[in-house]
């Protein structure tokens, strides 16, 4: 009876203190907090999400997200799996920043380090979200739009993400297309396509991510073509000789 007539807000304060602690930057819920656990798979959604940036980064403001709604699945959770049926982000807007050093600002200091890893998602929708990134290892800078959400008729559109900026004082372009993040299966690879223009160099990645939501387990082919093999480095980290112009494919 106490949950059914809970006001949620009343707790976001001490979420907000539970959150900031745990990921040692400031987080806030600035919005209504409302949760609905009556029902077969509860449901979460939360206005006015902010993350803050470490106390060394610049800009204040890591990430803010007007409205987010998930669902999740109750009795796999009773028993510690996660399955989430629907996550949906309302206007992300997302900063990614590392510096010289290489001190990156998603990198949390009390959360336990487990890689790129996403509990399974059924619906991953996204409406009018950017990104931006500041990659001082890479010389990168880039502004972009992602999206990923269902039609009115309830068909999922896909994945896109694309934006400009630069690398290593060059013109750099990205777009990325995926299939629909809607009923993704975790036994079958989610494939992805890239085409990037990084000043004369241009690259066109078909590839797929095994086990989708882990990110870090992927497989592309990649063709590529620019002045010099050298020019690579800020696009893939590899440190490869200066050459001709080259015209290059592989795995």
């Amino acid at each position: 009876i106490t949950l059914y007539f809970l006001d949620w807000n009343q707790l976001r304060g001490s979420i907000s203190r539970y959150a900031s602690q745990r990921y040692g930057r400031p987080v806030r819920i600035e919005g209504d907090l409302k949760v609905d656990l009556f029902r077969r798979q509860p449901h979460v959604s939360v206005g006015g999400i902010f993350v803050g940036n470490p106390a060394w980064a610049t800009q204040t403001q890591a990430a803010r997200i007007r409205q987010t709604d998930i669902e999740f699945r109750l009795w796999p959770a009773l028993f510690g799996t996660i399955i989430l049926p629907l996550v949906a982000f309302d206007q992300p807007d997302i900063l990614v920043v590392r510096t010289p050093d290489g001190r990156t600002n998603w990198d949390s200091q009390g959360a336990s380090k487990t890689g790129w890893r996403i509990p399974p998602i059924q619906r991953f929708l996204v409406r009018d979200g950017h990104v931006e990134i500041d990659d001082a290892v890479r010389r990168l800078k880039f502004l972009g739009a992602i999206s990923s959400r269902e039609n009115a008729g309830g068909k999922a559109a896909a994945f896109q993400l694309n934006g400009t900026g630069t690398i290593n004082a060059n013109s750099f372009l990205a777009d990325v297309h995926g299939g629909p993040l809607i009923n993704v299966d975790q036994s079958r690879p989610y494939a992805f396509n890239a085409d990037i223009h990084a000043g004369p160099t241009h690259a066109v990645v078909n590839g797929q991510v095994t086990h989708p939501f882990r990110l870090d387990l992927f497989n592309a082919r990649v063709s590529a073509t620019g002045q010099s093999l050298s020019e690579l480095y800020y696009l893939t980290g590899i440190a490869l000789p200066g050459t001709s112009p080259y015209q290059l494919n592989g795995l």
